[in-house]
Formats: C-alpha cells, structure tokens, sequence
C-alpha cells in the first residue's frame, strides 16, 4: 500500500511517481492492482468501548496499471490529477513532463462502502 496523489475520470485512475522506485519495480512485475480510497473519515465517540464507530467514506477498484511515457500522455494524466484538487487544467513544461511518470490504472471492477 502506498498513499498517492490521483485523478479519476471515465473509469481510470491516473497517479504520477519518480522515474524509479518499488511502485513501478512492482507494476512491471504484475500490473493488476488494488487501490483504495478514503474520505470524511470521522471517529463517534461513546462511553462504552463496543459502542464507539467510525464514520467514512472509502471505494476499493481493481484494475490493471500501465505506465505512460508519451508526453502527451503524461500531460492528460496530469491534468486529470490536478483537475481533481485544483479544478482545472495546466500546461505542462516538457523538461518537467521528463522528470516524471504517469502510472493509469483502468478500473476493471470498483466497489464503495459508507458509514454514517
């Protein structure tokens, strides 16, 4: 499990990394893959142990990931990703497209679970 920043849009999920490391050592081994996401994570506090709960939001997908070297591959999966915390789309210099991987995952199953 690694924490990564994501964007998601038409059932992919696009995250960026360094050029090397364990994430992309382990995709080239086996590209399917588990991600999970959660959100309004929130504790209920009671005064009985067994009484005590969490609140969340979290969605499992199953997919299989590819690592996109074009640049303008690059470019649409970075736009993705800052379109989910930003809200819009950037221009991208190519030296700093080079310094950078796009890691897309294409959901192939998804599932998605509340609490509160």
């Amino acid at each position: 499990m690694v924490p990564m920043n994501f964007g998601y849009r038409d059932g992919k999920v696009y995250m960026h990394c360094a050029p090397e490391g364990r994430k992309l050592d382990v995709i080239g081994k086996n590209p399917y893959v588990c991600l999970e996401f959660e959100a309004d994570l929130q504790m209920k506090y009671a005064q009985e142990a067994c009484d005590f709960t969490m609140y969340y939001k979290s969605v499992i997908a199953w997919g299989r990931a590819e690592v996109l070297r074009e640049p303008e591959e690059k470019a649409r999966g970075m736009n993705v990703i800052m379109g989910h915390y930003m809200g819009k789309e950037y221009e991208f210099p190519d030296q700093a497209l080079a310094r950078i991987v796009i890691i897309r995952v294409d959901v192939e199953e998804m599932t998605g679970k509340q609490n509160g």
